[in-house]
């Protein structure tokens, strides 16, 4: 068993392809500087109105072959907080040629004000080929007088003072002394209406029979609308609205299921 994972091992390292580049060249104005694989970077400096063209061939072994990405890195060297960007490289698909053509301007600020970029040609595809990561040339940006370079402050990267918000307070119910005077409003109104039904004797001569009749709905039926409104005035007081909710659906389940027959005993009695 040890011998066939060995040579599965084996198969699987000789199977895999590395990808790589020849003929590689970075083209400043017409002054050339070739590079190849595994060479050291060149240096190279880059005028305000110059370009940079970097240009090779990509391949995979010795075959040449289109990568699945093929592009340029670019990172600032003037700084702990090193700036990366990425620039993506044209290939033709039948012989992998891949081009790049920038500026100064293409770099932006950021590069600008560290006067020196690093660059570098990544080449790699999906599967188990082996992708290549070299650092192909430093270039540095020739300044242009008249256009100093201003660029963002570091800092802002940095640490930050810490930022201080006060929360607005949280709103609350009016005073006790007036959410009482309501309260008390609504119940002597309620006790108003009762006492008007009884002087106007309505219903009040039933009220035995009903009870009699069907005590635990009639009961049952006052206690659920009597703890409905009872409920409204705590809630107005005191109470959050999701507790008040839970206890209005009590209450509501309550009046349904004594209301029903409270309901039908009536109109049994008075049909």
């Amino acid at each position: 068993m040890k011998t066939v994972n060995v040579l599965f091992v084996l198969l699987g390292t000789v199977g895999a392809l590395r990808w790589g580049f020849s003929a590689g060249k970075l083209d400043i104005d017409g002054t050339p500087y070739n590079f190849a694989l595994g060479d050291a970077r060149v240096t190279a400096s880059l005028a305000p109105t110059a370009k940079l063209k970097v240009q090779l061939n990509t391949k995979l072994d010795d075959e040449p072959k289109r990568p699945h990405q093929c592009m340029l890195i670019f990172r600032t060297t003037g700084s702990n907080d090193a700036t990366e960007a990425a620039v993506m490289m044209s290939v033709k698909p039948s012989t992998g040629r891949a081009t790049a053509t920038l500026s100064q301007k293409d770099f932006g600020a950021l590069f600008m004000v560290d006067g020196r970029v690093e660059i570098s040609v990544v080449i790699g595809g999906p599967g188990d080929d082996e992708p290549i990561n070299q650092q192909i040339a430093v270039v540095e940006f020739l300044p242009d007088p008249k256009k100093p370079i201003v660029g963002p402050a570091r800092a802002r990267y940095g640490p930050q003072p810490d930022i201080n918000h006060i929360f607005r307070q949280a709103q609350k119910s009016p005073a006790f002394p007036v959410s009482l005077f309501f309260s008390m409003a609504i119940l002597l109104g309620l006790v108003g209406l009762i006492g008007i039904w009884m002087q106007l004797k309505a219903n009040i001569s039933s009220l035995g029979t009903a009870v009699e009749a069907a005590i635990l709905p009639h009961i049952g039926l006052m206690f659920a609308l009597l703890g409905i409104e009872g409920l409204l005035v705590v809630f107005w007081l005191q109470l959050r609205i999701y507790e008040a909710i839970f206890g209005l659906s009590t209450f509501g389940a309550l009046a349904f299921l004594t209301g029903r027959p409270a309901l039908r005993e009536m109109q049994l009695r008075q049909g």
